[in-house]
């Protein structure tokens, strides 16, 4: 291509043009030649529009006036809080408490300064523990009227305290007036902690380290009031789901709760009960819930968390059943097989096998080699029907089995009945894997059914 030819072309491409328009000349963007063979992107420089200097002028002004009235905010809170100087307040009393003792507590008010308070007001705020002993509130207001300069005034307090050991009572006090030559209203503000020294009840527990399942163990416990008064304690418990009650002593109010009325200084109350898991537990923890009655108030204490190491057995006992569903019929044999184990390291000596029947059975239909009782509607496994029970070795097993039917129609005005069975392993040789309360060891299993026949109901309506 001829070279004049180029040049005319970048020249037309890349020179500056006038424009017609009134107003300032707007620049674009473009490609500038240095040199015939270089070339690179460049900008000139855009106008800049006096709006923009209009709105930086806006934001300075907004800006100052807020550091203005933020300074004027700042200036009022000080000036109310400490214009007035020489008024202050003094909380006087013990520092460490016992729980219930009453105690006497002197607010000293002092007006130090030149100035007559006017209707001044003392206003008491209680938390974390700390009681008025006359009245059920936690907070109080003593108008104390004009307070002459150079004069003090004192109010009284009677207080007690519940809580946890160390923990911190407060005891709060604003004063609160006005001036003669300054129309607004000043404050003054005390706080003091107060520590508590111990409980107002403790516990003494006893319990095994560890426990096995299906085997009861013994929990005692000891409550002690701490205090110098007397007053009603209640007390509940909360199992988890898998653990079972056995016995209680003395026996609770309702269910897991006991009402202790007029609980005395030094005189303990024992609870012991007999447990046992049932199943493998999954929070093997008893939550044990204080709570006293005090000049008709009630307080809350600590709980108290007790956990078990909850493990398997040493020695274990199944039933087995066939059919294995929870339903059966009526008229429908049921055959049962009870399997035991020694995994403890010593043997167990003249070990007896117990079933106990609940519900609806047919027992002249029982088939079994061990000892019926009909007194009890039991059967009886014992060395002497049975020689592998005189000696159960280490790692030995062994097994018994029985059947029956279930009745043949229901009882009059009874329909959708459970049978249950309960085994029994009992012996006198304690392993040294298990921690128990009794001179034997035992281990328990259970099987419940229930008999629902939906085509015997049908025939019976027709």
């Amino acid at each position: 291509m001829d070279r004049g030819f180029e040049e005319e072309l970048e020249k037309e491409l890349y020179q500056e043009k006038k424009t017609t328009r009134p107003g300032r000349v707007k620049r674009v963007w473009g490609v500038k030649r240095k040199k015939p063979e270089d070339y690179e992107l460049w900008q000139e420089s855009l106008s800049v529009p006096e709006r923009f200097f209009n709105l930086k002028k806006l934001f300075f002004i907004l800006f100052s006036l807020f550091l203005i009235s933020l300074g004027v905010f700042a200036f009022v809170v000080y000036y109310r809080s400490v214009f007035i100087r020489g008024v202050d307040l003094e909380i006087i009393g013990p520092l460490e408490v016992n729980p219930l003792d009453d105690y006497e507590y002197l607010i000293k008010i002092n007006n130090n300064s030149l100035y007559l308070l006017r209707e001044a007001k003392l206003e008491i705020v209680l938390k974390n523990g700390a009681f008025f002993e006359d009245e059920i509130t936690e907070s109080k207001v003593f108008n104390l009227g004009d307070i002459e300069p150079k004069f003090h005034q004192e109010i009284k307090l009677k207080l007690f305290f519940v809580g946890q050991p160390k923990q911190i009572a407060k005891i709060g006090a604003n004063l609160i007036y006005f001036t003669e030559k300054k129309n607004q209203s000043f404050q003054t503000s005390k706080e003091l902690g107060v520590s508590l020294k111990k409980e107002a009840i403790s516990f003494q527990i006893f319990k095994p380290n560890r426990v096995f399942i299906g085997e009861p163990f013994m929990l005692s416990l000891k409550i002690i009031n701490n205090t110098q008064k007397s007053f009603n304690l209640d007390l509940s418990w909360e199992l988890p789901e898998s653990l079972e009650i056995v016995s209680l002593t003395p026996l609770p109010t309702e269910l897991t709760n006991w009402k202790i009325d007029k609980f005395e200084p030094n005189s303990p109350f024992e609870i012991n009960a007999v447990l046992k898991f049932k199943t493998e537990p999954l929070n093997p923890v008893v939550n044990i819930l204080p709570k006293i009655n005090y000049g008709d108030r009630e307080f809350s204490l600590n709980n108290v968390y007790l956990s078990f190491n909850a493990i398997k057995s040493p020695v274990t006992l199944k039933i087995e059943v066939d059919p294995p569903d929870e339903i059966v019929g009526l008229e429908k044999t049921i055959k049962y097989r009870l399997d035991w184990e020694n995994k403890s390291s010593i043997s167990l000596n003249n070990v007896s096998l117990k079933v106990y029947f609940n519900g609806p059975f047919d027992y002249e239909s029982l088939k079994t080699d061990g000892y019926f009782s009909a007194l009890e509607n039991s059967l009886i496994w014992t060395a002497q029907n049975n020689p592998a029970l005189y000696i159960v070795k280490p790692g030995s097993s062994g097994s018994v089995g029985f059947s029956l039917k279930t009745v043949d129609k229901y009882p009059e005005g009874l329909k959708n009945l459970t049978l249950s069975v309960r085994a029994i392993l009992e012996t006198e040789s304690l392993p040294p894997e298990v921690q128990i309360y009794a001179n034997k060891f035992s281990i328990e299993a259970e099987n419940t059914k229930i008999i629902l026949d939906t085509l015997k109901e049908i025939k019976e309506e027709f």
